[in-house]
């Protein structure tokens, strides 16, 4: 009996490379709505396939990445750190600013590292045209910029209230530790009852009972100079008629006047009493008594105290050379946050509102303060994200409080709420229309964090790459288009340990996530969105010199480190294109030319457009292997494929196994460059079985998309 033939059509690529096992899958849409390799191609909205964009050479780096900030009134910069410092430019690629700083040898740094280890974050504040800059390893660094158009750059100065005191996070390090100051005012002794003070200390400030300190030079590891900010507050001295049910630690209050303060020691008929409240409201006028939780005894006699109370509720100042600085920083709804303290890995500080270097502390609703997670499963909080609510990402857990209700955040309403157990790896989350897509804690799996639910939506963490496991590999950056970018489709960037790059495309209303993988001659270290058109930083090979280059992604060009000249790629073999002309491949020599052998520059064709010089990079798209064709008569296996169609669209020249379509054509005028083909065309399949793969490749410069196959088989 005669086999019968019929086409397996497929115009729907919007799962785009899903892993390999669903080749066994060909009776489900995930293999009629995926491939099995997509390399370089991104899915459009529609559901078809093209070849990406190729990429515009800009600068030389020593950046890993770039970093969009926006203060406002059309103020946008590409932000970049080097070792010798940053440098801003403006959306013309005209360097704005270069600020100069050594990171490894920033004043009062933290740790031993290099330049390579610092992770840098950025938070830009519109109302002050500020930009903060912050890492574990120094202090904030402040880039301002001045009425005049002028920029200055340093590190960020706290506010300071009307007593001199920094406004500043405080933290308590040394908690089983006690200090006693040597007086209340001026220039005194501050000892420990632990040996706790280095030459580190020297400079910076604490809060005894929420006074300042400024420590000065160092006199032992138990004893620092020091000088009082803000007066300390007295130690009273009360004789009462029985001590007992007095405990050291335990809160009191004199009856009459309403002092109050914590007992630091009792010693015969004494009470020793640090005043925390009313200062001078303890005295002996009107029989009052010294009230505890379990005692309340008549006060005979009350005296001050000749040197402060010892005492262990003291802070120390939150960042610093000793403990480390804030490792992230977001702003949300007016406020700064800071996390990822080394010392305190579950801490937060959030700024007064509306001030970015306000940090003092206090209960009022304005006020900054400080707070942990309160994670029961541990971990560390690394990053925070200002999305529809503040998230809070930590290396076990996921926590959110919400503010998308116009609620505000204060000091006695914050409330971090666990909404997932996955954790968060140390790869910089990135904000999203939907939310915030975040690299799970082992690394191999991304994630998105939405909010979700009809009647009342709630936050949970979706796997993105349940398909695509295969694409990703050991992410180290994440980055994604927004709002304003010129492209219709909305992208997630994740680049691997290897260089190579996996491209998630996320439509929630359809509920289809696809990736696919990407590649450029060279590795890529990060790909972001500046000035709404998506950027790269790559480190590649050329002439033999490992090199790191600044390029853009332009929809014009169909090669990567792309200019109409290359000095950049001088002595380098590169590929020239012009407008629909695959001019070959040529050595590029020291002004950006292309020469033949004998060192002329080559000749274009006469024609209006730019050439372009640069690097190939390939764009292969294979289709599932069909091994079974779902008919009338049920699901039939597939015995051979016999011939395949390809519908292409605006389209070069393109190979299927190796078969050259879409070329000049006989009659076609040769002084004009080959035509964009718009067309279907059809091969026959020879020696193709059922379990053999098809190839559509284009391995020199053109465009390609690809809008339908049909694979006719035999079953």
């Amino acid at each position: 009996m005669a086999r019968r033939k019929e086409t397996i059509w497929q115009k729907d690529f919007s799962l785009g490379q899903v892993r390999p096992e669903a080749q066994e899958r060909d009776d489900i849409d995930l293999v009629a709505r995926s491939v099995k390799e997509g390399l370089n191609c991104v899915v459009l909205s529609t559901g078809q396939m093209e070849g990406r964009s190729g990429m515009r050479f800009l600068n030389e780096t020593a950046s890993s990445q770039g970093r969009e900030v926006d203060l406002g009134e059309g103020r946008v910069f590409d932000l970049h750190f080097v070792p010798s410092g940053l440098i801003l430019y403006d959306s013309n690629n005209t360097v704005e600013y270069t600020g100069n700083i050594t990171w490894t040898a920033a004043p009062k740094k933290w740790g031993i590292y290099t330049f390579d280890e610092i992770s840098f974050w950025v938070v830009a504040d519109p109302d002050s045209s500020s930009i903060l800059i912050g890492s574990q390893h120094f202090p904030i660094q402040a880039l301002i910029l001045n009425e005049d158009g002028s920029w200055s750059f340093g590190e960020m100065a706290f506010a300071t209230g009307l007593a001199g005191a920094i406004h500043q996070s405080y933290w308590r390090y040394n908690e089983t530790v006690s200090i006693q100051p040597s007086a209340r005012t001026g220039a005194i002794t501050v000892t420990a009852s632990e040996a706790i003070w280095t030459a580190a200390h020297e400079g910076m400030a604490i809060r005894y009972q929420n006074r300042e300190i400024i420590l000065g030079t160092l006199v032992s590891s138990t004893v620092i100079n020091a000088t009082v900010t803000e007066e300390l507050p007295p130690t009273y001295d009360i004789t009462v008629s029985s001590v007992s049910n007095y405990q050291v630690g335990e809160a009191v209050e004199h009856s009459v006047l309403g002092g109050q303060g914590i007992i630091t020691g009792i010693a015969g008929s004494v009470i020793t009493v640090m005043a925390t409240s009313r200062y001078d409201g303890f005295d002996t006028v009107a029989s009052p008594k010294l009230v505890a939780p379990n005692a309340a005894q008549p006060i005979s006699a009350v005296a001050a105290a000749a040197t402060p109370a010892a005492t262990v509720i003291w802070e120390m100042q939150m960042q610093s050379p000793v403990h480390g600085y804030a490792g992230y920083a977001v702003r949300h709804l007016s406020r700064v946050f800071l996390c990822d303290f080394p010392g305190a890995p579950q801490a937060f500080a959030a700024s007064v509102v509306g001030a970015i270097n306000d940090f003092k502390m206090g209960s009022e609703d304005a006020d900054g303060f400080v707070d942990t997670v309160g994670a029961d499963s541990g971990g560390t909080l690394r990053f925070m994200a200002s999305v529809e609510d503040l998230l809070f990402l930590t290396s076990k857990g996921i926590y959110s409080h919400q503010t998308r209700d116009g609620s505000a955040i204060t000091p006695a309403t914050i409330r971090p709420v666990r909404f997932s157990r996955v954790g968060c790896a140390s790869v910089e989350p990135i904000a999203v229309d939907d939310g915030c897509v975040f690299v799970d804690a082992v690394g191999q799996r991304i994630y998105a964090a939405t909010l979700a639910g009809d009647i009342y939506t709630k936050w949970r963490a979706e796997p993105m790459t349940s398909l695509h496991p295969q694409l990703i590999k050991d992410a180290v950056y994440l980055g994604a288009t927004s709002s304003g970018s010129e492209n219709a489709e909305s992208f997630v960037y994740v680049v691997n340990s290897d260089g190579s790059v996996a491209l998630g495309q996320w439509d929630r209303s359809n509920e289809i996530i696809s990736w696919l993988p990407w590649e450029t001659d060279g590795n890529f270290l990060s790909i972001y969105q500046c000035f709404g058109v998506s950027h790269a930083v790559v480190d590649r090979t050329v002439n033999e010199t490992s090199v790191r280059y600044r390029e853009r992604f332009d929809k014009t060009l169909v090669l990567d480190c792309a200019g109409e000249q290359a000095p950049h790629l001088n002595g380098h073999i590169a590929s020239v294109y012009l407008d629909g002309w695959d001019l070959g491949d040529n050595e590029i020599n020291g002004d950006g030319d292309p020469i033949d052998a004998d060192g002329n520059v080559i000749a274009y064709p006469d024609h209006d457009e730019t050439p372009q010089i640069g690097l190939v990079f390939r764009k292969c798209l294979t289709p599932w292997r069909r091994k079974s064709m779902r008919t009338e008569r049920g699901t039939l296996e597939v015995k051979r494929q016999v011939s395949l169609k390809i519908t292409v669209q605006d389209s070069h020249q393109f190979e299927i196994n190796g078969e050259l379509f879409g070329a000049y054509r006989i009659g076609e005028d040769l002084t004009k460059p080959p035509p964009l083909r718009n067309e279907e065309f059809r091969t026959t399949l020879v020696g193709v079985s059922s379990s053999d793969s098809i190839r559509i490749c284009q391995n020199r410069p053109g465009r390609l998309r690809v809008s339908k196959l049909g694979i006719k088989v035999v079953v």
